[in-house]
């Protein structure tokens, strides 16, 4: 079996709205009007559970129902959603993609193992196809984030890899700065969705030909990313280079004002002005700690 999904547009990498509690217990009524306020803003798609959604914190039984609600709104809202599944205990990961695969998500994200990690792209593809068994009709797609995961290796070898052995393998979702890369990628395998999830230029991205963008700045912003990939689609380059500097200056100041702000709490509190997301459920980490990291 081979997939035909195909996803072009922009997918936001959501946050997990959060009570203030003493358990810092999931909101999940605000999961439905969240889904409509990015749909009336032209958002694609919702990618579930990664980095953003803050998934290492929280436990199946909320991941799942987290998965749920938000299935439920992308049907109604008519929007994609790309669920992570990674980040926690192998057998917590089968339970999520058999979950996953009842509930038929759109695609699903697999990361590596985040304790016994891959020495080479042969463990990589052996734990992915493992997993996989467990959901045999989703979309896959790999997450690739090596300032988080460290996990790096020749990416090349490994798609190859995943096109054999993994056959419902859709593509990457590529959080890594390095442009060059993902392009090379792209002119050796192009029949692939390429879903560009960095802090750095759409705008650069698009000029070499991808149309899947997830951003965290989509939450925030999300009229700016929209008109700047419509400018960027309609070959109107000089508009699209103005907003994006505009955006920049934007997302710079909330990350200037406190640089022992964690950054996704600063993002979270900007989105809290619109939408009440809550506090971080996360360990904090300081926006120099981030930077020496490469988190953004």
């Amino acid at each position: 079996m081979r997939t035909d999904f195909v996803f072009k547009g922009m997918m936001v990498p959501v946050f997990t709205p959060f009570n203030d509690d003493k358990k810092l217990t999931i909101n999940y009524d605000t999961i439905d009007k969240y889904c409509h306020y990015l749909k009336t803003k032209g958002m694609d798609g919702v990618m579930v559970l990664g980095m953003t959604g803050e998934c290492t914190t929280m436990m199946l039984d909320e991941r799942m129902k987290l998965a749920e609600k938000w299935m439920e709104a992308t049907r109604k809202y008519d929007m994609k959603m790309l669920l992570n599944i990674g980040g926690t205990d192998l057998p917590q990961i089968y339970a999520l993609a058999e979950h996953a695969e009842k509930l038929r998500v759109d695609a699903v994200m697999i990361m590596p193992d985040l304790f016994y990690k891959p020495c080479t792209e042969e463990d990589l593809i052996l734990y992915m196809k493992d997993i996989c068994m467990r959901m045999p009709t989703r979309p896959i797609f790999y997450y690739h984030i090596p300032m988080m995961t460290c996990v790096r290796f020749d990416m090349l070898r490994c798609m190859r890899m995943m096109e054999k052995e993994i056959s419902m393998f859709a593509g990457l979702y590529w959080a890594d700065d390095r442009i060059d890369h993902v392009m090379l990628l792209k002119e050796k395998m192009p029949t692939y969705n390429y879903i560009i999830a960095t802090c750095i230029s759409m705008a650069a991205h698009m000029l070499h030909g991808f149309e899947a963008f997830s951003m965290m700045a989509m939450n925030i912003c999300p009229d700016m990313m929209k008109e700047m990939y419509d400018h960027m689609m309609n070959h109107r380059m000089r508009e699209a280079m103005m907003l994006h500097c505009k955006m920049s200056k934007r997302i710079w100041d909330l990350l200037r004002c406190d640089t022992d702000m964690d950054f996704v709490m600063a993002m979270k509190m900007e989105m809290n002005k619109t939408m009440m997301m809550g506090p971080l459920r996360k360990p904090k980490m300081t926006m120099m700690r981030m930077w020496w990291m490469g988190c953004y």
